[in-house]
């Protein structure tokens, strides 16, 4: 198997968006895409992701699990330290981006 560092970086347009916090569910997406895998679509995730593989805390993390409930999901990924309590969802701190694989289904 070979390895690969892929840096990949783009800026939004979109007025309403503001910092990363999608870019971990982007790296578990292109992880996915690069292996021919399906991401599970119960489990969610919110936090910056470094350059490091560790994933950084994001502002609205409280408002993002409550949505990511009412849109039907089972569990929402957030970043250390930013545990929360939500009836009808399971919230779960990740470190980096390998314990978000394990989450999600990837291998």
């Amino acid at each position: 198997m070979n390895e690969y560092s892929v840096l990949i970086s783009w800026e939004t347009t979109a007025d309403i968006i503001e910092g990363p916090s999608a870019s971990a569910a982007e790296t578990l997406a292109i992880i996915a895409a690069a292996n021919n895998q399906e991401i599970d679509k119960n489990v969610v995730i919110t936090g910056e992701i470094e350059l490091d593989g560790t994933i950084s805390p994001v502002g609205g993390v409280e408002e993002k699990a409550k949505a990511a409930m009412e849109n039907g999901h089972e569990k929402i990924l957030v970043p250390p330290n930013q545990h929360i309590e939500i009836t009808g969802i399971e919230v779960v701190e990740v470190n980096n981006i390998e314990e978000a694989k394990k989450h999600v289904g990837l291998t």
